[in-house]
């Protein structure tokens, strides 16, 4: 089972580790493309691309913002118990 956990708990990682397009990351968070772009410039999300070609990270998009859990966080959370 440990093996199991250790391959989700990657699985995951990666996933919060993609370098999503303002488009994805727009679209993931509910907002339009000028909305994401806006607060990309204001600081709230850092720019991991680079410059005409900016990225943001998922987990970024996340950081202190009320989310639903998704269901590989719930299937982790029950191999801890």
């Amino acid at each position: 089972m440990g093996s199991l956990a250790a391959e989700l708990e990657a699985a995951l990682r990666e996933w919060m580790d993609e370098r999503l397009t303002l488009e994805d990351a727009a679209e993931e968070r509910g907002l339009n493309y000028d909305a994401m772009r806006k607060r990309l410039e204001r600081g709230v999300y850092v720019n991991v691309g680079k410059k005409g070609a900016p990225r943001i990270r998922r987990a970024d998009l996340y950081n202190g913002q009320p989310r639903e859990v998704s269901i590989v966080e719930q299937v982790l959370a029950g191999l801890d118990k």
